[in-house]
């Protein structure tokens, strides 16, 4: 299933359909657990006393995104 297609109607059959959409939606929770996964790195490391330029390198959080973390 290589590449995106924009009708259900575009596939074969509805199972490949039903795990496109799967894999997607896996895709998506992964990419949340990581970056919730980095946020709480990066608020270990502020509390730390880490700067925020090295958090962003070790989590690849943006300097922005470590900044609005909310205070311990």
């Amino acid at each position: 299933m290589g590449e995106h297609k924009t009708s259900i109607f575009e596939y074969d059959s509805v199972r490949e359909a039903i795990a496109y959409s799967e894999q997607k939606g896996m895709e998506k929770g992964r990419k949340i657990g990581m970056e919730k996964a980095s946020l709480e790195i990066a608020k270990q490391c502020l509390q730390k006393g880490l700067s925020i330029e090295l958090i962003s390198s070790i989590t690849g959080l943006s300097i922005e995104r470590i900044k609005s973390i909310p205070e311990c």
